[in-house]
């Protein structure tokens, strides 16, 4: 079986919950729990990156605001680089589509 969507957080049983604030705090324990499974935010990150490059730059922009509100706001200091990295490739997305 493949990762859960970026946004949802399979505890095992059955049961499912939607991340709507990802912390580093709370996911970082979640990540020891067996059976807990979500998709840790390097690889939602990493996943977007990917498809940047191939999307429109409104797309593109969409993508980066939605990780924005989910995550860069309130990241610490994993998240600076995250963040960096993918407003990198908006901008780049943007340069190459003029």
């Amino acid at each position: 079986r493949g990762s859960p969507p970026f946004d949802q957080l399979d505890f095992g049983n059955g049961a499912r919950a939607r991340i709507l604030l990802y912390s580093d705090e709370v996911m970082d324990r979640l990540r020891a729990v067996p059976g807990v499974r979500f998709m840790p935010i390097e690889r939602a990150v990493g996943a977007a990156l990917r498809k940047v490059g191939r999307v429109s730059v409104e797309e593109a922009e969409r993508i980066y605001r939605r990780l924005d509100r989910y995550y860069f706001e309130s990241a610490g200091e994993r998240g600076v680089e995250l963040e960096r990295a993918l407003r990198a490739a908006v901008d780049a997305r943007r340069r190459n589509a003029s």
